[in-house]
């Protein structure tokens, strides 16, 4: 084999093994996806949460104004069991479920 040769196999290869890493990097995987994925499905359970506390604090507020209310104490129950299933979601996603 000749100097021009060597280069050549040399040159091709390097080609090709360039391309194939800077494709691998271009493109993400699938576990990364669904790691995002994931990691969204808990930021929105998260901000639920969040928002169904601040609703309990104030009916908790409108509660200690208007104490026999039974439709203020009802929406707190409610809003209570919601956020009980929030969180129960949020341990299933902590888990890897769905």
């Amino acid at each position: 084999m000749s100097l021009k040769q060597v280069a050549g196999i040399i040159s091709a290869l390097a080609v090709i093994i360039g391309t194939a890493w800077a494709l691998d990097q271009r493109w993400a995987y699938r576990s990364d996806f669904a790691e995002l994925g994931k990691n969204f499905q808990r930021y929105q359970i998260e901000q639920q949460v969040d928002q169904t506390v601040q609703r309990i604090w104030d009916t908790e507020d409108r509660l200690k104004k208007n104490p026999a209310s039974q439709e203020l104490q009802e929406r707190k129950r409610e809003l209570e069991e919601r956020k009980k299933r929030l969180e129960q979601k949020l341990e299933q996603t902590d888990k890897g479920g769905s």
